[in-house]
């Protein structure tokens, strides 16, 4: 009888060990092919309703519909929005961990006193026109952790229609556009 008990034991204990080694298998393989993936940002809305540059002074209203197809294991996003090279905005962006497609808005609103030269106000008036501003948005993705070595720098480069401009047409709207990775340091994402 204790024969058989012992037999039944060992089939048990091979059973769980074999199980916990294809889990750990598993959970390697997932990891590994998580990490040789790249980050895929996208930017899959804008909605820019207030975009004025009066005395040296803009007023903006822009909400930005944002994905990523990546396991994030950032604690949070810098945002930088740029007209012409400019930053005219910022907002930080608190994310939880998560895994696969990560969706997120960010709204920002409100008036940055900017000094445009002669050649930017040029820019601006013809973009004013056309009712489509070129916005670059710059994202930082940060962990708390002290020694954090990689440092993914976004960059998405937008074509943003007015949303009060009578002239767009609905096939002129925003198109979803798919942002750039790169790697920088503390300087470029202040």
């Amino acid at each position: 009888m204790a024969n058989k008990q012992t037999i039944f034991f060992i089939i048990f204990l091979t059973i769980v060990v074999g199980a916990l080694i294809i889990n750990a298998v598993y959970s390697l393989i997932q990891a590994l092919v998580l990490a040789l993936l790249p980050f895929k940002f996208f930017v899959m809305d804008a909605t820019l309703t207030q975009f004025n540059y009066t005395n040296n002074t803009f007023d903006y209203n822009l909400t930005l519909n944002m994905t990523v197809s990546k396991a994030i294991y950032y604690e949070y996003i810098i945002a930088n929005v740029l007209y012409q090279n400019v930053s005219f905005g910022s907002q930080t962006v608190e994310l939880m961990f998560k895994k696969g497609f990560s969706k997120w808005n960010m709204d920002l609103k409100g008036q940055h006193v900017l000094a445009l030269n002669t050649n930017q106000i040029l820019e601006f008036n013809k973009e004013k026109i056309s009712g489509v501003y070129h916005i670059n948005v710059k994202l930082c993705l940060r962990s708390r952790l002290k020694n954090d070595q990689d440092k993914p720098l976004v960059h998405c480069d937008l074509q943003v229609p007015l949303k009060s401009s009578k002239e767009i047409s609905q096939a002129h709207g925003f198109h979803a556009t798919r942002c750039h990775l790169g790697y920088a340091n503390d300087d470029n994402c202040s």
